[in-house]
């Protein structure tokens, strides 16, 4: 009888043995299965800290003119299956792994992202996402997050314009002027504690309207004034958040009435 018992009570330890031995591995794999989460391509989504350790499949670009300035994206050779999800900064939420109030967008191909700390303590967080859309076609939208010193969180990045006159020095205090010796062209920039704020708007010559394009799309813009003999022009370049640059060129034509502004031709790439 003692014997009939010890049979299933061996078979009931074994049995226990074996699935406490198993479980670790159970625990590992579905955690395994947890962390590699993919997208609705089926890409392995990589969330990313920018103050955090960096992941080994994401390559670190640090800029050679700023110097707070880094891109993050994934690394070439795990292009084709691993894309950057949700975003992060110490802990702050930036953006997450799909763009929540663009579902029209949700069909993320590649995420790159910039970071820029500025030496107030602004900082700011770039992502451009490439997507595909209806006919199979493909687009990229950039979206900018700031966090101001002293809060703890990320708001969306909405630049206000400044207007400027070519010709009055009263509207050109917060830009940048720079002569190109020799060459006739003078260029107007924000300055660059101000390109995380602002945006060249509405560009006048003595009171005359050139370019009046203004959007909150807009990142950037830089004017060129060429006053070389061969010409008299307005350049007007202006970067997108969708990733595109437009060149408008704009004649400066003399006439009885003191002159006038004509549009030559504007270019996108």
């Amino acid at each position: 009888m003692n014997a009939v018992l010890r049979v299933p009570l061996l078979l009931t330890i074994l049995l226990s043995t074996r699935t406490i031995i198993a479980n670790p591995g159970d625990e590992e794999r579905r955690d395994n299965n947890n962390e590699e989460r993919r997208d609705k391509n089926g890409m392995i989504l990589i969330d990313l800290d920018v103050s955090g350790d960096i992941p080994d499949k994401i390559k670190v670009i640090k800029s050679r003119t700023l110097f707070h300035l880094n891109r993050y994206r994934v690394a070439p050779e795990y292009k084709t299956h691993y894309r950057i999800g949700a975003i992060s900064d110490n802990g702050m939420r930036v953006l997450d792994e799909n763009h929540q109030n663009l579902p029209q967008y949700s069909n993320i191909m590649e995420r790159q992202v910039s970071l820029f700390r500025d030496r107030y303590g602004t900082n700011v967080v770039r992502v451009t996402d490439t997507f595909k859309i209806e006919n199979s076609k493909v687009i990229k939208n950039m979206l900018e997050f700031i966090n101001k010193p002293g809060k703890s969180f990320y708001a969306l990045l909405v630049r206000y314009h400044i207007d400027i006159d070519l010709l009055d020095p009263g509207t050109l205090d917060k830009l940048n002027v720079h002569k190109i010796e020799g060459s006739g062209f003078t260029v107007f920039q924000l300055r660059k504690n101000m390109l995380t704020h602002a945006y060249i708007g509405v560009v006048k010559y003595g009171g005359q309207i050139v370019h009046e394009a203004l959007s909150n799309d807009v990142i950037e813009r830089e004017v060129t004034l060429d006053n070389s003999p061969e010409s008299h022009a307005i350049l007007v370049r202006s970067t997108m958040r969708d990733g595109s640059s437009s060149y408008s060129k704009y004649l400066v034509v003399e006439d009885g009435n003191g002159g006038r502004i004509v549009h030559e031709e504007t270019k996108t790439f």
